[in-house]
């Protein structure tokens, strides 16, 4: 699961955890058990520039082409995506270019 966060004017961008939150707690990955990539926005990006459509992004998506040749215990077909305000619009974009 690949969870982005949102948009931050400041240093605490990475900080609003979110949804990631729910996915790591013990009870959760007890019956559902999975990686969770929680990657950073940094600055500039995450706070006046492009979010997840920019570098962060294209370095998030490398990433997670190469922990699907490197882990063979990922499921292709069972890569979810999630994320909210800024991460909803990386969500499509990241859908847009690795559908």
């Amino acid at each position: 699961m690949i969870s982005l966060h949102g948009k931050s004017d400041n240093n605490e961008n990475g900080k609003q955890i979110g949804f990631a939150r729910k996915f790591a707690e013990a009870s959760n990955y007890k019956d559902r058990p999975g990686l969770i990539l929680a990657p950073l926005c940094y600055q500039p990006h995450g706070g006046t520039g492009g979010g997840w459509d920019d570098a962060p992004g294209e370095e998030t998506l490398s990433l997670v082409r190469d922990l699907l040749k490197k882990l063979p215990i990922i499921d292709e077909k069972r890569v979810y995506l999630i994320g909210y305000s800024m991460g909803g619009f990386g969500t499509w974009h990241f859908l847009k270019e690795e559908p």
